[in-house]
């Protein structure tokens, strides 16, 4: 049932919302404002104390806490207190900066939002205020999205707090890794061995695989098994390597 559209009582007179309401997408239904674990009504309640239990560090929780309660010195608030001349962004200086222009639709940091797919899906629409912002990841069911969302955000003002004060300041989006190395094929008539090695600290074991191929891709041979933990990285290396010639030789490959 959608919040604007569809009537909630249809055989009452007044038998849809008729009070002001905020910014909502009309197709955004009751549903949500229903918590679907607890099944009760979504309240102010609910909201401030899932802010504190999130998990993510304390000084996050307080900064998303005064963010909410519009206690962040945005230019906005500044110059309401007559500190700053101008509301500007200092960032854009396009807009004024109020909370959630700062941490969420300026276009200095836009791009950080719009390379994360599963924020540009959570937000078709721009919310109106911060808190109604945070609403919209705070009770879904993918919990670690809130997480997210409030741990780029303080990012966010501190980056943009280091670039106002003349302090080291983080790249908005990070370097691309580089392509990850794609297995090739041995000469013809060789064969290539791969093999790694992991170490369980709770057994005091070492784990060994060991794949060969030709070179027509097909597996000529696998091995797993494991062995009492080395004690030196370069040892682990070396008995790998022993249990890879091993064998090599036991399948019959010189």
């Amino acid at each position: 049932m959608q919040i604007k559209e569809d009537r909630w009582l249809p055989r009452c007179a007044n038998c849809s919302v008729i009070s002001p309401l905020p910014l909502l997408d009309l197709d955004t239904k009751v549903s949500s404002l229903i918590d679907q674990d607890k099944v009760v009504w979504k309240t102010k309640k609910n909201f401030w104390k899932g802010i504190w239990q999130l998990w993510v560090p304390n000084k996050i929780k307080h900064f998303v806490w005064r963010i909410c309660n519009n206690t962040l010195p945005t230019m906005v608030n500044l110059h309401r207190r007559h500190i700053v001349p101008n509301m500007s962004c200092a960032l854009c200086n396009d807009l004024p900066e109020d909370t959630l222009h700062a941490v969420w639709s300026c276009r200095v940091i836009s791009g950080v939002w719009f390379t994360l797919e599963c924020f540009r899906q959570s937000v078709p629409s721009q919310p109106s205020s911060f808190n109604e912002l945070l609403s919209r990841f705070m009770f879904c069911q993918e919990e670690f999205r809130t997480k997210i969302l409030v741990t780029i955000v303080w990012f966010l003002r501190n980056r943009r707090n280091a670039i106002l004060f003349g302090r080291p300041a983080l790249l908005l989006v990070p370097p691309r890794p580089p392509p990850m190395q794609q297995w090739r094929p041995p000469e013809p008539y060789c064969y290539k061995v791969n093999f790694d090695a992991a170490v369980f600290h709770v057994s005091s074991l070492v784990g060994i695989g060991v794949i060969i191929r030709n070179d027509g891709w097909e597996v000529v041979g696998a091995l797993s098994l494991s062995n009492p933990m080395a004690q030196s990285v370069a040892k682990l290396e070396a008995l790998a390597c022993l249990k890879v010639v091993q064998f090599a030789l036991e399948i019959g490959l010189t």
